[in-house]
């Protein structure tokens, strides 16, 4: 049996999206953000790895995330590095299945980012993976939260 995967987005042709999906994927060659603290983030998670390049932190907006509600998450990044992409996708490591949803992301003004379409669509444990590229290497930052 093969699970059916929803879009949260409009139908498009497939020119339209290699575009979007290129666009998404090459966020890139944004500039580095300068001195930056992480933890001024409301009601954010900063995800420090002690002596790495780059760090993260993201929220998620509404701040409590609750099963078949569509929600965005917000990122924060602190990088000595020339940030060339970020992607974020979540899953359920005890079921071993991701979103039905494909998010999508856009760079704010300020150079933080704004992924839109999540949703859980059932309740437990689900977890956040944020992978960042810069100067041809992959950092990887990851979260678990539990979903009522």
């Amino acid at each position: 049996m093969r699970a059916e995967v929803r879009d949260a987005t409009p139908k498009m042709s497939v020119l339209k999206f290699c575009a979007a999906l290129a666009a998404t994927l090459c966020l890139g060659l944004v500039s580095t953000s300068q001195a930056c603290d992480l933890r001024t983030l409301p009601g954010g998670h900063a995800l420090l790895k002690p002596g790495a390049a780059m760090q993260l932190a993201y929220a998620t907006q509404p701040p409590k995330v609750e099963s078949d509600k569509m929600f965005s998450v917000v990122i924060h990044l602190c990088s000595s590095q020339a940030i060339e992409r970020i992607t974020v996708d979540a899953h359920m490591p005890e079921h071993r299945h991701g979103m039905n949803y494909k998010p999508r992301m856009v760079q704010n003004p300020d150079g933080s980012y704004h992924a839109t379409g999540f949703l859980f669509h059932m309740p437990g444990k689900w977890e956040f993976v944020f992978e960042v590229r810069a100067d041809g290497e992959v950092e990887r930052f990851s979260h678990a939260v539990m979903v009522e």
